[in-house]
């Protein structure tokens, strides 16, 4: 992994122990991405959020599909800011 990608890997499991739970998961609130872009003194917010909102796009995508849908297939990781790109360069 590249270096902060583990920390903001690991922010999103903390932030993601916030979000509403109804009838299926909520997205983690975004008052909870700002109190740990501020924690971790994050130079760049709105990427931090941006990876954070894409990470948990994935999860919920996951986490809410019925048992007879497929997984969700990864797109190509072409664009900056989307959880492709920050898996694709973690290991560079």
């Amino acid at each position: 992994m590249s270096p902060g990608t583990e920390t903001w890997l690991s922010a999103f499991w903390e932030i993601s122990s916030e979000r509403q739970i109804g009838m299926g998961l909520g997205q983690v609130p975004g008052s909870a991405i700002d109190r740990w872009a501020a924690k971790l003194g994050v130079a760049e917010p709105g990427m931090f959020r941006a990876c954070i909102r894409a990470m948990d796009g994935v999860y919920l995508d996951h986490a809410n599909k019925r048992p007879d849908e497929e997984d969700v297939i990864m797109p190509e990781p072409r664009k900056p800011g989307t959880l492709g790109f920050l898996l694709a360069t973690a290991g560079k």
